[in-house]
């Protein structure tokens, strides 16, 4: 969690467990990896369709789904044509118990 701290106040990129992808400002976070972004855009990736993306505002995004969460790049962002990206859903990340 020490690590998120760098990140607070600059933008990110966080990857869910439902496969969606975040990008915005992080504002904060707390022991559970609950975060908050505001200034997002949510992406949703999929294997037969171009990628849908959609401006949202301010979001809290439980810390369950969290997988990643990664530095901005805004020279990369621009270069990256995001409606030619395609993708597999992910699998399953809960273990289930038995």
């Amino acid at each position: 969690m020490s690590g998120l701290r760098e990140f607070v106040g600059s933008p990110v990129k966080i990857l869910t467990s439902d496969g969606r992808l975040f990008v915005g400002n992080l504002e904060g976070y707390d022991q559970n990896t609950n975060v908050v972004l505001t200034m997002s855009t949510e992406r949703a990736f999929s294997s037969k369709a171009s990628t849908q993306e959609k401006s949202i505002g301010g979001v809290v995004i439980r810390g369950d789904d969290v997988i990643c969460v990664g530095s901005y790049d805004g020279e990369i962002e621009k270069s990256t044509d995001y409606t030619k990206i395609f993708a597999e859903e992910l699998k399953d990340t809960k273990n289930p118990l038995k």
